[in-house]
């Protein structure tokens, strides 16, 4: 079984940002590079996938306010943005951005992948929906590694069943996506236990078994309960499209030693890239 890392790499782009922004003129070209480097160094895969977000006009579509007023890496500085994202894809990484919103696309990748141990390196706890026994994990910054296990413990969902955490975003909300709420926590846990995914009961209105006060709000609710899902849901196979270059290899050395990335930090990426998958 190949291991194969799947980085939510907007997080990297912040926190090069962030740190770098008094230091060098380029921060997140400066320092994402060398993030990844230092990344493939600690988890050695042998498969490897940049992922960035767009602004998804699909999304928006069904939720005007989905995300509204959230902070993106392409405000913090386009032109800085634009050569971390030529420069990884100039050297050879793996660096999907397709007008989807990055949560879509790492979806696809896992959800269309069968054969290999995942992990997602990420903190967005969205992904906790994809996670399967032991093949597919996550690891994040701040929570450190994520198994099924840890996320149905956490949350008090039915035994091996983590996907259900989507339906726990689904009906109780996401404030860091704007995703609004539709039940109370503890109707939401009710509904969960008594009929598990949506896919099972929901669309044909089988609200049986459930107390009539929560039946009222699901029929009144029903079309809201209906976006959310949509919103939320990244248990459906999207497709992942890579970046496309518009700098030649030529240009890819101007930015290379406008940015100040030396031939040692060049050097380590691509020993990297002769190893990957």
């Amino acid at each position: 079984m190949r291991f194969f890392l799947v980085i939510d790499a907007d997080g990297l782009a912040f926190k090069s940002y962030y740190a770098l922004e008094q230091k060098v003129d380029y921060p997140m070209a400066f320092g994402v590079l060398r993030s990844v480097v230092k990344i493939l160094n600690d988890f050695e895969p042998d498969r490897l996938a940049l992922v960035f977000d767009s602004d998804d006009e699909e999304l928006k579509r069904i939720y005007p306010g989905y995300r509204r007023g959230r902070e993106e890496p392409w405000d913090l500085g386009m032109e800085d943005y634009v050569y971390m994202l030529e420069i990884l894809a100039g050297l050879g990484f793996k660096v999907y951005k397709n007008g989807r919103e990055a949560d879509r696309i790492i979806a696809g990748l896992v959800n269309t992948n069968e054969d290999d141990e995942i992990c997602i390196y990420s903190d967005d706890k969205d992904f906790f929906q994809l996670l399967e026994g032991q093949r597919i994990w996550m690891f994040g910054e701040h929570r450190g590694e994520v198994f099924c296990s840890d996320v149905v413990r956490e949350f008090e969902l039915p035994r091996g069943q983590c996907g259900l955490f989507r339906e726990l975003l689904i009906f109780t909300g996401d404030p860091v996506d704007r995703v609004p709420r539709i039940l109370r926590t503890a109707d939401a846990y009710e509904v969960i236990w008594r009929k598990g995914y949506l896919e099972d009961w929901f669309f044909d209105e089988d609200f049986e078994g459930l107390p009539q006060r929560i039946q009222d709000i699901l029929v009144e609710k029903f079309d809201e309960i209906v976006r959310n899902y949509r919103l939320v849901n990244l248990m459906d196979e999207t497709k992942a499209g890579l970046y496309k270059r518009t700098f030649g290899d030529e240009k890819l050395g101007e930015i290379l030693e406008k940015v100040g990335l030396s031939e040692g930090d060049v050097g380590r990426a691509l020993e990297w890239i002769s190893i990957l998958r």
